[in-house]
């Protein structure tokens, strides 16, 4: 737990771990072996009514100097943040197509690709994975 801490506050900006609201966690999730205990402490450390804000590599390259562990899906992002977070607080969402997907993987920049290539979706050929879950807000009245 206290690895998992420490890896927080090198990976997200300080301010926003103090101030407890919402959490960015932006191309980090993949390089975590303990994805639960990670989820679980970033829960913790959220305020209730707090924001987690996750984005995760989908279809890419792997680059093992990186020390990258996994790729994601919707439904497995979705899965792992439900463990944690109420059903209803989580959204996820894919972002890319099997063009975008193939160019991401050959290298190819955002540049090189048309407004319409780029933001159609095809949940089969996600490049980009984002979801936000918010912590419960514990009714006062009900732990009386």
């Amino acid at each position: 737990v206290i690895f998992v801490l420490l890896f927080l506050f090198f990976v997200v900006d300080f301010r926003i771990v103090v101030s407890r609201e919402c959490l960015h966690v932006l191309h980090v999730f993949h390089l975590v072996f303990e994805k639960p205990i990670y989820i679980s402490v970033i829960k913790r450390i959220l305020k209730p009514g707090g924001y987690l804000i996750l984005a995760v590599p989908g279809i890419s390259m792997c680059d093992y100097s990186w020390n990258e562990l996994w790729r994601f899906t919707e439904l497995g992002v979705r899965s792992l943040l439900e463990k944690e977070f109420q059903k209803e607080s989580v959204k996820v969402k894919g972002y890319g197509n099997s063009l975008v997907a193939a160019g991401e993987i050959r290298g190819m920049a955002s540049e090189e690709f048309s407004f319409k290539e780029l933001n159609y979706t095809d949940g089969r050929f996600s490049v980009e994975i984002c979801a936000i879950a918010q912590k419960t807000i514990i009714n006062e009245s009900s732990t009386s």
